[in-house]
């Protein structure tokens, strides 16, 4: 059976602001909690087992106890962690797992008391799931609800944040494993052009044939169930969007695609025409496991916590600017400490670098992240994504029934 990661993360963090209910997408990268739960849902095509629940709590003034859960097709699931007044740090849930088929939908719920007040911050949140016959992982990109401009072509990359970039090469991520692409879905939650728009999976700066026309005024998931992409290793992927010609705009909430492969792909990504920005002497941590980058000094923030036996493979960082006259030193941490999947950008280098030989053994309970440090010399690095590539874990799974 393979089992692998699923990690829907902002290494600054995010709060859930007690009592009102709110939820969140599986995957991907989290500017900020929901209040409509269809924004957030993310279709199965497969069946699966969702288990060990897990949440890194930064900060808490919560006055009650808050409850977060698994939601299948907008109810309540097996899995929920309780996150007492006061209390931080990973919380788990190591008991309880829901089953799921294709065509249900998977989500998270914050609630608490109607007479509670305060806020519980996390940095990443996530689960496992398992697939008893295939290797079936699923991409989840946040659109942070992007508002599509008439006229504009953007990309977006096909994990972490996603939003839209006029340059197509800053969006592209390199995949590291044979593997087929196929059921592209989005959600647009608002949508007033008044005439039809396509959202078209890219590889190697060409269009697939996989691709969802969105019509004018259309709102709610779309997708497409019907056309695939075969991809071979060193292949570049991303997303292409092309907004109405005239009249008004809409919004995307999230992107998702499978992938049919024994490996996954982790892509952080800032979104946007932006980057994130290093200059002299800088030492810097992210969530190493599909996240919105974001530049953090506290390690410990950053850390996601392995529940599975794996190997990661594959480090690599879409360079956009570098002025930097000395190197900048790009590294996968475990359990607080350098590993050897590591490498050097030079100074002056763009595009998309890695390292494409060393892998790191990792197993279930280890900490993993990622930093990036320079040193003196001058000059600034802009990158855009950063991510690596895990080894689905495979193995007799315990179901445990609802």
């Amino acid at each position: 059976m393979a089992k692998y990661e699923v990690i829907t993360a902002r290494a600054g963090g995010n709060s859930y602001v007690l009592p009102s209910s709110q939820f969140l997408h599986i995957g991907g990268s989290f500017t900020a909690l929901e209040s409509t739960e269809a924004n957030v849902k993310v279709k199965l095509y497969d069946s699966y087992i969702a288990a060990d629940f897990i949440i890194n709590i930064t900060a808490n003034t919560a006055s009650a106890i808050a409850t977060i859960r698994i939601r299948k097709n907008g109810a309540n699931g097996n899995g929920v962690i309780s996150v007492g007044t006061g209390v931080t740090g990973i919380l788990e849930d190591t008991s309880n797992s829901d089953s799921f088929v294709n065509g249900d939908d998977i989500n998270y719920a914050f609630t608490a008391p109607g007479a509670s007040s305060g806020s519980v911050t996390f940095t990443s949140i996530g689960i496992t799931l398992a697939h008893n016959t295939t290797d079936t992982t699923v991409l989840v990109t946040l659109a942070d609800a992007e508002t599509a401009a008439a006229g504009a072509t953007t990309y977006h990359a096909i994990g972490g944040r996603g939003l839209g970039n006029p340059t197509e090469a800053n969006t592209q991520y390199i995949m590291r494993d044979t593997t087929t692409l196929k059921q592209l879905r989005c959600y647009i939650s608002a949508n007033t052009s008044t005439n039809s728009t396509t959202l078209t999976l890219r590889k190697n700066g060409a269009d697939t044939s996989v691709t969802i026309t969105i019509g004018a005024g259309v709102t709610g998931a779309l997708e497409d169930t019907t056309n695939t992409a075969s991809i071979a290793v060193g292949d570049k992927v991303n997303y292409k969007f092309v907004g109405p010609s005239s009249g008004n705009t809409h919004a995307f909430e999230l992107i998702q695609i499978t992938s049919l492969s024994s490996k996954r792909q982790y892509i952080s990504s800032h979104g946007g025409a932006g980057g994130i920005s290093f200059s002299d002497n800088s030492t810097a941590y992210y969530v190493c496991l599909e996240a919105l980058l974001e530049r953090i000094t506290s390690e410990a923030n950053t850390k996601y916590k392995l529940r599975i036996s794996t190997a990661a493979s594959a480090l690599q960082v879409n360079v956009v600017t570098n002025s930097r006259v000395t190197g900048t030193v790009v590294t996968f941490r475990k359990n607080g400490a350098a590993s050897e999947l590591t490498f050097t950008i030079a100074a002056g280098a763009t595009g998309i670098l890695e390292d494409a030989s060393n892998t790191v053994a990792l197993a279930p309970g280890d900490l993993v992240n990622f930093e990036v440090k320079t040193s003196t010399g001058g000059g600034v690095l802009i990158f855009q994504q950063m991510g690596c590539t895990l080894q689905n874990s495979s193995g007799f799974y315990v179901i445990i029934v609802d």
